[in-house]
């Protein structure tokens, strides 16, 4: 099973690691951070994707991933399990869809091929 780097940090085969990454600082300079829970079995399998709170003004997914992640099952995984609680942690604390610049992250995800987002 090949090694996995997320932002510069390595997972290993049979490990769980929680790797933050800062995304922006608040006009009090408060940083803020991108949490990223990377769970990874001992043998070859799927990668499966999980994330939540990705408009910011919904929360029931970040408990769908709080308790994902306290599951038993998890040490019996094969492959590896990336989980993102709170993709969009502005959108979250503000409780307002609107990413910074205007923006709503899921048309980024959608974006067109020469353009930002769909509204474009």
């Amino acid at each position: 099973m090949k090694e996995l780097v997320i932002a510069g940090q390595s997972i290993k085969p049979d490990t769980r690691k929680r790797i933050d990454i800062d995304v922006a600082k608040l006009y009090d300079y408060t940083k803020m951070a991108l949490s990223i829970e990377v769970i990874r079995g001992k043998e070859e399998g799927p990668t499966l994707f999980v994330s939540a709170a990705m408009h910011g003004d919904e929360i029931n997914g970040v408990e769908i991933c709080r308790r994902l992640l306290q599951h038993k099952i998890l040490k019996k995984i094969k492959g590896t399990i990336i989980v993102v609680p709170i993709i969009n942690v502005f959108g979250l604390i503000t409780s307002h869809a609107i990413f910074l610049m205007d923006v709503i992250l899921i048309e980024v995800f959608l974006a067109q091929p020469l353009g930002l987002s769909q509204r474009d």
